[in-house]
Formats: structure tokens, C-alpha cells, sequence
């Protein structure tokens, strides 16, 4: 039987195919590589060409054979969706190939900085990661035919659209209040069973449009005031506001989002041209969304779940994000 270490991608293997295709690209100039710097899911390192100027490009590499099937997903968003999209909303992909050894993606090096998933993003960096997400909604909706287009490049590829992840969803609340249910108190307990009917409410949504799907500010490069998404293993199709959702109300402590929440979703709808109330209330419907989101996390043994579960949980408590479920017909 094959053991994980056995799976694991040949890093090295894929490396140099990354180098050999940049080499190509300057065949009379000197390449250096940068320490590769290992995370849970990937190995990011970055490549330096040194010509008449310097030049630079991000190397990212599966990890593990667990996400292969995110990286996959990513080269898949690269190859055929990134082009249509409009310009800086992602850094340009100049190679991606999904090799016997590993996934691999040769990316631009954008100027800017990323931040650490436990630190703070400041009101400036958020502001512009919804702004990020304005512009990736509004430039999806404007693609011809993007159903069409979505399902010729993602088929075979499970989990393509909010409505279809939210088919787990009874299952996954059952499991969870059997394992959780005595730690819960009556209030989120009752929001869970409630959430049962969340899958029929998003099949009446319209207006369906990419979503990143792992909307958290460290999925992000900031700089020249603007920011641009990265990691895009958890794309899908479904309601712009499962993204403001999971970035507000589950990636952001609730005595933050509270206090610029309402700036945000009128942000937000301007931008992409509608009205704020009807972004207000398919957020609230996303909030819970958002703690479906982190229960699923939990699975699949996100070492922060909880947090990202009692963040969500607090924001649905308090916007009352279970009555534009149990106010249905």
C-alpha cells in the first residue's frame, strides 16, 4: 500500500522544469534561485534573471499529495479562466504544468508584500481586498457564456459551485453537533439546525460570478495601493458574497468587523453597481455560509477552525443571519 511519504510530489523534479522553461526564456542571462521557503500546502520560491535589468518570478509547487488536487484546481484557473478576467486581479501566470512529480506554476513577481494569516490586516490592506473582490466579481460577470466556460474547464473537477458544495451541508452540520453539540451554547445550536434549509436559499440566488472560495487577507499581494488575489485551489462559481463573508465576518475578529462592516458592503456594491441592501442581505445568507466553511475546515483538520467557526458564528448571532433563511416560504 502506498504511504503519504511515498505520494509526496517530487519538489526537485518539478523545480527544474520551472527553471529550464525560465533559462528558455533568457537563454544568455544568469538565473539564481532563492531559498524555497516550505509551507503546509505548497513550496513558493522565487526565481532572479539577471540581464541588462533584473527580473524576477514566484515559483509555487504542491506540497503534498493531499493538495494536489488544490494546485490542480489552481492550473486549471490560470490556464483558462485568469485570461479572461481583467488585468491585475491575480498575478500573470507565465507557465503552469501538472507533471508525474508535481503541480507547478511560474508566476509574476509582483511588487509588494503578503501578510501573515495571524496578523491584523490594517483598514487600508482590507479595504482593498474587497476592493479586489469587487473587481474579480464585476470582471467575471462581464464574461460571455462563463457558466459554459467554467464547465468545460473544470469538468471532472468536484466542487465547482457553491450550490453544489452546499449538497454536504446536512451531513456536515449532523457530524458536527454529534462531536460538538455539548460544547455549543443554545444559540449557535439553534442557528446550525436552522442552516438545514440554506442549500434551497442559494438555489434562488442569481447574478452567479467567479468566487475566489479562501477569501482571507493573507491570500493576498499588497502594494502600489491596490491588492492582487493569489491562491486560487478553492475557486468556484457562486454569489460574490460568500467572499465578503468569509473575509469579514469569518476572517476578521467580530469587534473589528463590526466596526467597518457597513463601510465595506457599500464599498463593495458600488463598485460592482447594485443596490447595497440586496448585497446586505445575501451577505447575511453567506455569514452562514461562512460558518458551513469553517465546519468543513474542521474535516479537514484546519489547525484554526474553531476561531474561524466562533468569528462566524458571533457575526450571524448578531446580524440576525439566520432570519433570511427561516423567513422563506
Amino acid at each position: 500500500m502506498d504511504t503519504e511519504n511515498s505520494r509526496r510530489p517530487n519538489v526537485r523534479d518539478a523545480a527544474q522544469w520551472a527553471l529550464d522553461r525560465i533559462v528558455e526564456m533568457f537563454p544568455k542571462a544568469g538565473v539564481r534561485v532563492e531559498g524555497i521557503d516550505t509551507l503546509e500546502h505548497s513550496n513558493v520560491s522565487r526565481i532572479l534573471v539577471t540581464d541588462t535589468e533584473e527580473l524576477s518570478f514566484i515559483v509555487k509547487l504542491s506540497g503534498s499529495a493531499g493538495t494536489d488536487l488544490l494546485m490542480r484546481r489552481e492550473l486549471v484557473f490560470y490556464k483558462d479562466i485568469s485570461p479572461l478576467l481583467p488585468e491585475g486581479i491575480s498575478p500573470r501566470c507565465f507557465f503552469s504544468n501538472e507533471l508525474d512529480s508535481a503541480c507547478v506554476l511560474v508566476l509574476e513577481d509582483v511588487e509588494g508584500h503578503s501578510i501573515e494569516t495571524d496578523t491584523p490586516p490594517s483598514k487600508e490592506m482590507i479595504e482593498q481586498f474587497v476592493l479586489a473582490l469587487a473587481q474579480l466579481h464585476a470582471g467575471a460577470l462581464a464574461i460571455e457564456d462563463l457558466h459554459a466556460r467554467w464547465s468545460k474547464a473544470f469538468t471532472g473537477h468536484p466542487y465547482n459551485t457553491v450550490r453544489g458544495r452546499l449538497e454536504a451541508l446536512p451531513a456536515g452540520i449532523r457530524s458536527f453537533l454529534e462531536a460538538q453539540g455539548e460544547r455549543l451554547d443554545s444559540d449557535a445550536a439553534v442557528v446550525l439546525k436552522e442552516m438545514f434549509g440554506l442549500a434551497s436559499l442559494f438555489q434562488s440566488f442569481d447574478l452567479e460570478t467567479i468566487v475566489h472560495g479562501d477569501a482571507h487577507f493573507g491570500n493576498a499581494v499588497y502594494g502600489k495601493g491596490k491588492a492582487r488575489l493569489i491562491d486560487w485551489g478553492n475557486t468556484a462559481l457562486g454569489v460574490g458574497e460568500v467572499d465578503l463573508a468569509h473575509a469579514i465576518a469569518m476572517n476578521l475578529p467580530r469587534s473589528c468587523g463590526r466596526q467597518i462592516e457597513g463601510e465595506l458592503i457599500t464599498l463593495y456594491s458600488d463598485y460592482v453597481g447594485q443596490d447595497a441592501t440586496q448585497t446586505w442581505s445575501r451577505y447575511r445568507a453567506s455569514v452562514l455560509y461562512a460558518i458551513a466553511s469553517s465546519i468543513a475546515m474542521r474535516e479537514f483538520g484546519v489547525p484554526h477552525w474553531e476561531t474561524l467557526f466562533e468569528n462566524a458564528m458571533h457575526t450571524a448571532l448578531e446580524i440576525d443571519a439566520i432570519e433570511v433563511v427561516t423567513r422563506r416560504p
